[in-house]
C-alpha cells in the first residue's frame, strides 16, 4: 500500500463525511481513482493502527460526547495527544476526544531534550524477570540488596531485552535471576530444529502463522464503569489463547480486592488492567480435561511455552477426544495455501481461487448455462442481496427474514423456513428473548445455522447426520464428535476480501474470491460466522450469490446433470425474471435438484419427469396441488422433522409453520387435536406480520359444493391439502390472502 493511495483516500472519506460532494468531484477529477486506490475504511485503520481509538470514538458518539466523523481527524486527534503527552508548552490541556474546532498553532522552538535516565531492559521469562524489568538496574549491589526488601509493586511493567544488555546477567543480591538474552535460533537449536518446530506448531502444512496472529493484548475500554477488564481480539483467529488469558486477567481481577471493589478512574483503569498481566502464570499445557489440542489451541499452547525435549507430549496431546469448543478461522489470502488441521484429520482443504476450483467441475460456460440455461450470463440485480432480519424487536417476528428485492424468493423462503425451525427448537429462543442485543446474537446464530444446514443438504448429507438445533450455536462451538464429522464435503464461496465495500459477484469477478471444502459441521458455522457482518448487512451484497453458488457447488454439477437428465423440461436453476426454479427449491430441501415435486422418476407415454427421492428437514406443498395440476409426494408434503412448509403461489414461495415440533404429528394424524395453530410469514412483506392461523380439525364446515369458493384464501385452500376434512380456519380478523 503506498503512501499516496493512504492519503488520497483519507482525503476522500473526509471530503465525502463533509459533504463536499463538488470538491471531491474535483478532486477525482485531477486525482483518478486507479485499481490501488482504497476504498475500505477497515484497511484504513488497520494500516494505520487506528482501529481501537476509532472504536472508542464511535463509542463516544453513541453516549452524546464529542467525537469525530472521519478517520482523518481520529488521525490528527491522536497525534494531537501524543505530543501533548510529549510535553509540548502549547498544548497542555489533554483531553480524550479534542474538540472538532480546535486549531493547532505551530510549535514554539523547543529547548534540547534531556537526556533519559540510561535503563537496562530485560525480557521477562519468569515472574522473578519482572522484578528486575521494571526497575532499573543498579550499579551498586547495596542498592540492589535495598530494592529486594522494598514491597514489590503491582504496577511492573515488562520491557523486551535491548542490545546493550544482551551481554549481561540480571541478578537481585547474589542470586542469578536469569540468563543472558541470547538470538531465538541459538536457543531454539539446543532443544530442536526449525523444521521440527513448525511442524509440531502447524503439522508441516504451514511455514508461518497466519496474519490474525498478529497482534497484542489491548483491552476494549478504559472506562471503569464498565467490563475494563475485557480483552479486545482484533481479528479471528487467537480466540483460544486470548480466551485463556482472558480467564486469567479475570481470575486476578476478582481476587484482589483493591480490583473487584471497583476503580474509580481511567489511570487506574489503565495501571491496575496491565497489573493483571504481570500476576499472571504459565504453568498450564492443556486444561484438566486434555481438551486443548485444536488447531488454534495447538499454536497457543507451543507459543507460550518452551519446546518439550521430546515431541511425545504434543502426539499425547492430539490423540486425545476431541474438544467441543474448537474455534475454526477462515484463511486469509496470507494463509491461503494453509491446511486447517486437528489433530491429525484434515478439516478443510486449503482455500482456492473460485474459478480453479470449479474447473474441477465444469467450464463457466456450462455453469451459468446450468444457473440460468443459456440466456443469461450473470445474476440479476435483485439477486445481489444478503440476509438481513426484519426487526431486532423482541416483541415481534424477530426471527423473520427480509427480502428486498423479488427473485430469490425461494431460497429466502426455504432459509426462512430453517431459521424458524431452530429458533423454536432451541429452548432459549422459543421461550423468548428480553433485549436487542439478545436478539442479533440469536439472529446471527441461527441464520449462520439454517446457512449451514442448507449446505450440507446440498451436498447429500443425511438430515439425521447433523448436528440438532440444541447441540451447536452458530459460532460453531459444543458440537460433538459424532455429528461434527460431514459425510461428504461442502464447498462454501466467500469474497476473498469480505471488508471491501464493492459488491461483485463469483460469475463476473472470479478473481475476487475463494473456495473452502470443509469435511466437519462445526468448521463450516465457523467460515459462516466469521462473515456475519456481511451476511446480515442491508444494500446490496454478494452474500445471497455466494450461498447460492456454493450450494449449487456443494451438490455437485454431475448430480445436477444427473437430476434431470433426459427430462421433459430443460429447467435452469434461475429462471425467468431472476426467480428461483422449482429445481432449485428441490435441491435446497431434499439435496437433488429434480425439476418436480413427485417421487422418483415416471414416464407419461414418452415423456420422462425427474421428481425428489428423499426428504428433507423441512416440508414443501404447492397451491397448484390445490388446483389439480400437480400432487406432491408425501416426502416433501409431510417428510420433514420440523413443522414449516415452504409454500408456493403465483411464482412466489414464503411460509406456513407451527411453533410446536408436534404439530407435525397432528397434521400427519398421528396425534389428535381439536385445535391447530398455524403461522404465515412471507419475508417480501418487509413487516414483521405473522398471521396467526387456527384450524378445527373435527369435521368440515363446508359441503363438497362449497368447498371450492372464489373468495377463498390459497393459504385456506393449503391447510385443506395438508388437513383434509379439517373445519373452519380462523384468521383471528386478519384480512384474507387471495
Amino acid at each position: 500500500m503506498s503512501l499516496q493511495a493512504l492519503t488520497t483516500a483519507l482525503l476522500r472519506e473526509y471530503l465525502h463525511a463533509n459533504g463536499c460532494t463538488e470538491t471531491l468531484k474535483m478532486f477525482d477529477s485531477e486525482v483518478p481513482r486507479s485499481a490501488h486506490s482504497i476504498s475500505s475504511r477497515k484497511q484504513m485503520l488497520k494500516t494505520l493502527h487506528l482501529t481501537k481509538a476509532f472504536l472508542l470514538n464511535l463509542k463516544a458518539k453513541k453516549m452524546g460526547n464529542p467525537s469525530f466523523e472521519t478517520i482523518l481527524e481520529v488521525l490528527i486527534s491522536e497525534w494531537v495527544q501524543h505530543v501533548t503527552s510529549s510535553g509540548d508548552e502549547d498544548m497542555s490541556q489533554k483531553s480524550p476526544i479534542p474538540d472538532k474546532e480546535a486549531s493547532i498553532r505551530p510549535s514554539p522552538p523547543r529547548s534540547p531534550p534531556k537526556t533519559p535516565p540510561r535503563r537496562v531492559r530485560v525480557f521477562p521469562s519468569s515472574s522473578a524477570q519482572s522484578i528486575t524489568s521494571s526497575h532499573h538496574v543498579r550499579e551498586s549491589s547495596s542498592n540492589i540488596n535495598q530494592a529486594t526488601s522494598k514491597k514489590i509493586s503491582s504496577f511492573e511493567r515488562f520491557k523486551r531485552p535491548s542490545s546493550a544488555s544482551s551481554s549481561k546477567y540480571v541478578t537481585l543480591g547474589r542470586s542469578v535471576v536469569s540468563t543472558p538474552s541470547q538470538p531465538f535460533s541459538e536457543l531454539l537449536r539446543k532443544q530442536t530444529s526449525m523444521k521440527n518446530f513448525k511442524k509440531i506448531l502447524f503439522g508441516g502444512v504451514s511455514e508461518e502463522f497466519p496474519i490474525s496472529w498478529f497482534q497484542s493484548f489491548p483491552f476494549v475500554t478504559p472506562n471503569p464503569s464498565e467490563a475494563w477488564y475485557g480483552l479486545l481480539q482484533q481479528e479471528g483467529g487467537p480466540c483460544g489463547y486470548l480466551a485463556v488469558l482472558q480467564a486469567r486477567v479475570i481470575r486476578h481481577a476478582f481476587t484482589k480486592q483493591r480490583y473487584s471493589s471497583g476503580l474509580s478512574s481511567y489511570r487506574d483503569v489503565r495501571w491496575y488492567g496491565s497489573s493483571c498481566f504481570s500476576t499472571i502464570p504459565t504453568d498450564v499445557f492443556v486444561s484438566s480435561d486434555g481438551d486443548a489440542e485444536d488447531y488454534l489451541c495447538a499454536q497457543s499452547i507451543t507459543s507460550s511455552h518452551h519446546v518439550r525435549e521430546s515431541s511425545s507430549n504434543i502426539n499425547q496431546a492430539t490423540s486425545k477426544k476431541i474438544s467441543s469448543f474448537e474455534r475454526f478461522k477462515r484463511p486469509s489470502s496470507a494463509s491461503s495455501s494453509k491446511y486447517v488441521t486437528l489433530g491429525r484429520s484434515v478439516v478443510s482443504t486449503p482455500s482456492q481461487p473460485f474459478s480453479e476450483l470449479l474447473r474441477k467441475q465444469t467450464s463457466m460456460k456450462n455453469f451459468k448455462k446450468i444457473l440460468f440455461g443459456g440466456v443469461s450470463e450473470e445474476f440479476p440485480i435483485s439477486w445481489f442481496q444478503s440476509f438481513p432480519f426484519v426487526t431486532p424487536n423482541p416483541s415481534e417476528a424477530w426471527y423473520g427474514l427480509l427480502q428486498q428485492e423479488g427473485g430469490p424468493c425461494g431460497y429466502l423462503a426455504v432459509l426462512q423456513a430453517r431459521v424458524i425451525r431452530h429458533a423454536f427448537t432451541k429452548q432459549r429462543y422459543s421461550s423468548g428473548l428480553s433485549s436487542y442485543r439478545d436478539v442479533r446474537n440469536a439472529q446471527v446464530n441461527l441464520l449462520v445455522r439454517a446457512l449451514a444446514d442448507t449446505l450440507c443438504i446440498c451436498s447429500g448429507c443425511e438430515v439425521s447426520s447433523l448436528p440438532p438445533p440444541e447441540s451447536v450455536s452458530g459460532e460453531g462451538d459444543s458440537v460433538s464428535t459424532k455429528n461434527d464429522m460431514l459425510r461428504s464435503s461442502v464447498i462454501i464461496v466467500l469474497p476473498s476480501n469480505p471488508g471491501s465495500d464493492s459488491v461483485s459477484s463469483p460469475l463476473s469477478s472470479p478473481e475476487m474470491y475463494v473456495c473452502h471444502t470443509v469435511r466437519r459441521y462445526s468448521a463450516l458455522c465457523r467460515l459462516l460466522y466469521d462473515v456475519k457482518e456481511n451476511l446480515v448487512s442491508e444494500g446490496q451484497s454478494d452474500m445471497l450469490i455466494c450461498m447460492c453458488v456454493s450450494s449449487v457447488l456443494s451438490c455437485g454439477i454431475k448430480n445436477i446433470e444427473a437430476a434431470r437428465k433426459g427430462d421433459a423440461i430443460e429447467d435452469s436453476l434461475i429462471a425467468e425474471h431472476g426467480y428461483c426454479s422449482q429445481a432449485l427449491v428441490n435441491m435446497l430441501i431434499s439435496g437433488r435438484a429434480a425439476p418436480h415435486t413427485h417421487k422418483g422418476v415416471q414416464n407419461i407415454g414418452e415423456l420422462l419427469l425427474n421428481g425428489v427421492t428423499r426428504a428433507g428437514d423441512i416440508c414443501f406443498i404447492p397451491h397448484s396441488d390445490c388446483l389439480g395440476y400437480t400432487t406432491t409426494c408425501d416426502e416433501l408434503k409431510y417428510g420433514g422433522v420440523y413443522p414449516a412448509w415452504v409454500i408456493l403461489h403465483e411464482s412466489h414461495y414464503s411460509v406456513l409453520f407451527g411453533k410446536d415440533i408436534t404439530v407435525l404429528d397432528e397434521v400427519k394424524g398421528v396425534k389428535q387435536v381439536d385445535d391447530l395453530d398455524l403461522f404465515y410469514y412471507d419475508q417480501q412483506n418487509k413487516t414483521p406480520d405473522i398471521i396467526h392461523l387456527t384450524v378445527e380439525t373435527a369435521g368440515g364446515l363446508f359441503d363438497d359444493e362449497e368447498e371450492e369458493r372464489d373468495d377463498d384464501s390459497f393459504i385456506n385452500q393449503l391447510i385443506r391439502i395438508l388437513l383434509p376434512g379439517c373445519g373452519e380456519i380462523d384468521w383471528h380478523g386478519e384480512m384474507l390472502l387471495l
